[in-house]
């Protein structure tokens, strides 16, 4: 099996998948913290859920995604630690999007602010990946999404303050 095949399937099982879930969280999410006028009581209390989900979230998407990866058959062999970077790499998928649909709910401001960590975590990744995947092939992969996502994530955290001055 080639590594694009394991990458597609683990990328299917513990990240398409669970962030299909997750997606449902933030169709009901966004329309809701749009009406509310002062959004930093949102940040505040989403930094909390974010931090539970976190906690119970990888143990489920790991769960959840070996049973899924179960269902490729014997020519897969599923590997643990792919497994947990995979499930770990989905929450951090789920924690940028989440972030960026509150971004995007304070208006122009925050949206410039989600396309530009958008941008950040493309160049970041194409960088890292090019790096990283002649020595660490499947693995580099994976940590080059990692380490976008937390480029993303952090722009996002750092630029809260047009959360609050929209009050």
């Amino acid at each position: 099996m080639s590594d694009v095949g394991i990458f597609g399937a683990y990328f299917t099982c513990f990240i398409t998948l669970p962030n299909f879930l997750f997606s449902i969280f933030n169709t009901v999410f966004f329309p809701s913290a749009s009406k509310v006028v002062d959004k930093s009581n949102i940040f505040m209390k989403l930094n909390k859920v974010i931090l539970v989900f976190a906690v119970l979230g990888l143990p489920t998407i790991v769960g959840l995604g070996f049973l899924l990866f179960k269902l490729y058959g014997v020519r897969y062999t599923f590997n643990f630690e792919l497994g947990l970077i995979f499930a770990f790499t989905s929450l951090l998928i789920f924690i940028d999007s989440t972030y960026g649909w509150l971004m995007n709910s304070v208006g122009e401001k925050g949206a410039k602010i989600t396309s530009f960590s958008a941008v950040v975590l493309a160049i970041v990744n194409v960088l890292l990946s090019f790096l990283l995947i002649p020595s660490l092939g499947l693995r580099g992969a994976v940590i080059a999404m990692i380490i976008s996502y937390f480029f993303s994530i952090s722009i996002m955290i750092l630029n809260k303050r047009v959360i609050k001055s929209v009050v």
